[in-house]
């Protein structure tokens, strides 16, 4: 087992549960509802991170009970908090996008999903080095009534990365 870099929501509390279910050295950064941007100077300290402690695995949890998703799926009375406003305008845009495509109740799971794998879209592009092809990143919703953690669906369709030729 390597060293493993975990993004997560300080809100849910799961540095323990990570660090005891799944072994190994971990390193973790946390931003609200994993709304971290990763802007140069965020990404220049990840990288740096990952060559320091040779990080082989990146991983995104966020427990289907998130405090931040929650509300920003309901009555957002957090909005006002600075680095979330353009956070919850992603996530309604992503909930909007989830009820064209599934006309049932609306799961909390897929709407993480969609979140948690366009965030690994974001850190795949912008790790430019090609040592960094070889870093496996995941992600993972926590399901804290089973305590288990269950994989992203990963095959969800992202509208806005669909070209046509």
């Amino acid at each position: 087992m390597g060293s493993q870099l975990n993004f997560i929501c300080p809100t849910d509390h799961l540095e323990s549960i990570i660090s005891h279910t799944f072994g190994g050295t971990h390193y973790f950064l946390s931003s609200l509802g994993n709304s971290l941007a990763f802007d140069l100077e965020t990404l220049e300290k990840i990288e740096e991170l990952i060559l320091e402690k040779n990080i082989r695995k990146v991983s995104f949890f966020l427990s289907d009970d998130n405090q931040i998703l929650s509300d920003a799926l309901s009555g957002q009375s957090l909005k006002k908090l600075v680095s979330l406003p353009g956070f919850y305008d992603q996530i309604n845009q992503k909930k909007a996008r989830s009820e064209e495509l599934w006309t049932h109740n609306t799961s909390h799971s897929f709407i993480i999903s969609y979140h948690l794998k366009q965030k690994i879209n974001e850190l795949t592009l912008r790790l430019g080095d090609p040592y960094f092809e070889a870093i496996d990143i995941e992600a993972k919703i926590y399901k804290r009534q089973k305590n288990l953690f269950q994989d992203i669906y990963p095959d969800l369709i992202l509208q806005n990365q669909i070209n046509l030729n």
